[in-house]
């Protein structure tokens, strides 16, 4: 029972790492994405 909470939280910890890795990723790909538009009208 201990060990099943033990593999739940890290499950969770894991899944919580992910959704921010995925949101910075997003973030850095708008940023990038924003900046071409800037050079393309530029």
């Amino acid at each position: 029972e201990y060990v099943k909470a033990e593999e739940e939280e890290k499950k969770r910890l894991e899944e919580e790492e992910n959704k921010r890795r995925r949101r910075r990723r997003r973030r850095e790909e708008e940023q990038t994405l924003g900046s071409r538009e800037d050079e393309a009208r530029g």
